[in-house]
């Protein structure tokens, strides 16, 4: 019998849609889609473009912009949870 290696890439998410969107990416357009929902808000309709033009723009750079090799949503959350740790100052004391 005879073997074969398979390769695998396992640094970049697998293109599932059409090998060139991951499910990832998929997913952030799909909620990208669904914030036009915000048009229906009882709000002046600059208002809700605004809002629109910012959640959309969002949720576009978390499926595709890299920030030092990371997805932006990735860096985000470890900014977020860098700047929500609790932190130990050690002044003046033997570590």
């Amino acid at each position: 019998m005879r073997y074969f290696k398979i390769p695998f890439v396992v640094e970049e998410e697998e293109k599932i849609f059409g090998g060139y969107i991951s499910l990832r990416q998929a997913m952030y357009l799909f909620l990208c889609m669904l914030g036009i929902r915000v048009f229906w808000f009882p709000f002046p309709f600059t208002v809700n473009l605004i809002i629109f033009l910012f959640f959309a723009g969002l949720m576009l750079a978390f499926a595709f912009l890299k920030v030092d090799g990371m997805y932006f949503d990735a860096y985000a959350l470890t900014v977020l949870r860098y700047h929500a740790r609790q932190r130990r100052f050690l002044y003046g004391e033997d570590k």
